[in-house]
């Protein structure tokens, strides 16, 4: 028996329907406090309709989900203020720069701006920072979002395909800030459908989707013996 303090992501016979297709078909599985999950799958396999779920922008057609003891999709407001998210097709206001948008996100947020200072250095954003978003490349627009959800993960992080964009250096600080935040009481959950270098040292448990349905649940060793994934040299 798990005890109900322990659970951070309960799900039962989820389902999410967009017309006459189904994006997810009775998907379910139960995350532990700090017990990091990989959810890999091809493009098209519902990750990034999992992760929208799961932060309460999106709502099932049906099934259970709670997230931190929450229904995320009717305490959406509660639960964005104990959890960081990146989205697959995060959305910046182009018409703000890098540094003015994180300094807003501070502010409403209540996150530490040392953090986002921290974060900034490390993934090399400030020398551009003060240049507009529309100026940017995909790989800097990634970078600021996942500055933003990186400083405000306080009990869960949600990051839906964080590697797209980026170069293999900064893929490399990526794996390294997740690693430091894994010894945290921050517990992970990372989308992906390319296997980065070391990655199977920070993640125990890999989910695997497959046209919406869930085809596999275990140790990351198992995964790697069971399914054809790329693996990336960084």
């Amino acid at each position: 028996m798990i005890r109900g303090e322990e659970v951070v992501i309960s799900v039962e016979s989820l389902y999410k329907r967009y017309f006459r297709i189904y994006a997810l078909e009775d998907v379910g599985f139960i995350i532990k406090r700090n017990e990091h999950t990989l959810i890999l799958g091809a493009n098209g396999s519902g990750k990034s309709t999992l992760i929208r779920i799961l932060s309460g922008l999106t709502k099932p057609t049906k099934g259970y989900v709670s997230v931190l003891g929450l229904n995320p999709f009717k305490n959406h407001h509660i639960l964005c203020r104990r959890i960081g998210v990146l989205l697959d097709n995060h959305v910046l206001p182009w018409w703000m720069s890098g540094y003015e948008f994180l300094r807003f996100f501070s502010e409403i947020r209540g996150v530490d701006w040392k953090i986002i200072i921290e974060l900034a250095d490390m993934l090399g954003v400030r020398s551009y920072w003060f240049k507009k978003i529309f100026t940017y490349s995909e790989g800097m627009k990634k970078k600021i979002a996942l500055i933003q959800a990186l400083a405000s993960a306080r009990e869960l992080l949600l990051l839906d395909d964080p590697f797209a964009f980026l170069d293999h250096r900064s893929r490399r600080i990526v794996v390294e800030i997740l690693k430091e935040l894994s010894n945290s009481n921050v517990t992970i959950m990372l989308t992906t459908h390319t296997l980065v270098k070391g990655l199977q040292n920070i993640f125990r448990k890999a989910i695997v989707l497959d046209n919406g349905r869930k085809v596999f649940e275990g140790p990351i060793s198992e995964t790697l013996r069971n399914f054809y994934l790329s693996m990336e040299v960084m």
